[in-house]
């Protein structure tokens, strides 16, 4: 369902460490969507990223969109 997101705007966060959804999975899910999208990566972190190194990616994408 990735491609029928658009043309709203998403932004994927993805944790470098996650096995729940790999890597691969993420960047696969990432490419089968449309534009406007952007994806964030966090080296350190697996599925779930703490909310204080999220929300700076959060507000920037947001600020730049509303």
């Amino acid at each position: 369902f990735a491609p029928h997101i658009a043309p709203r705007a998403l932004l994927m966060v993805g944790g470098r460490k996650d096995t729940t959804i790999v890597v691969p999975a993420q960047q696969e899910l990432y490419e089968a969507a449309r534009d406007p999208k952007a994806i964030q990566w966090f080296a350190q972190y697996g599925h779930v990223p703490p909310p204080e190194v999220v929300y700076p990616a959060l507000q920037k994408f947001f600020a730049a969109r509303l």
